[in-house]
């Protein structure tokens, strides 16, 4: 996941990777879409995007502006 990489990936999502892998881990199988559908948002986007929501304190328009889904997928 290109988010992984991030230079200030712990700025942006006040967890360091380690402990993001982990918390995915732990909550990861419960994220996982039931649809089969090809565009449906992965666990790590799902919790990534959670993570910068609850980080900046904005709203889904400056989660997905940042990370690129469509507003719609954030909803």
């Amino acid at each position: 996941m290109q988010y992984f990489e991030l230079e200030n990936f712990e700025e942006r999502f006040c967890l360091n990777r380690t402990q993001c892998e982990g918390l995915l881990l732990h909550i990861g199988p419960d994220c996982v879409s039931p649809t089969g559908r090809s565009m449906a948002l992965t666990a790590a986007d799902k919790l990534l995007m959670a993570l910068r929501f609850y980080t900046s304190g904005g709203f889904y328009y400056s989660v997905g502006d940042t990370n690129g889904p469509s507003k719609a997928s954030i909803c």
